[in-house]
């Protein structure tokens, strides 16, 4: 009976290493496309912003002079938007558009 329990125990720590092992793998990628998609708002890192998102990018000047809380909040934005607000018309404050 102790022979099965160590064996079952053994199987399944190693099958628990593989999948907390494949957790960190695919949390690694996410935080690494994360990093690049929030490059992409200030035109560096491998992605491109197009189309409907266009309006959420800055220049990489304004990107670096911004403070780091305004830079998180422009990300956040970037994330919360699903593509409906199209365009940026002059009349509206940067930080005052309700999609």
């Amino acid at each position: 009976m102790h022979y099965a329990l160590t064996v079952c125990a053994k199987s399944e720590w190693k099958l628990l290493k593989f999948v907390t092992d494949l957790v960190a793998s695919v949390k690694s990628l996410v935080t690494l496309q994360l990093k690049d998609l929030r490059r992409s708002l200030h035109g560096q890192g491998k992605f491109v912003v197009s189309g409907p998102f266009t309006w959420h990018q800055v220049s990489y000047n304004t990107w670096q002079a911004s403070p780091a809380n305004r830079r998180n909040a422009l990300f956040a934005r970037f994330l919360a938007d699903y593509g409906k607000c199209q365009t940026l018309t002059t009349t509206e404050s940067e930080d005052n558009i309700h999609c």
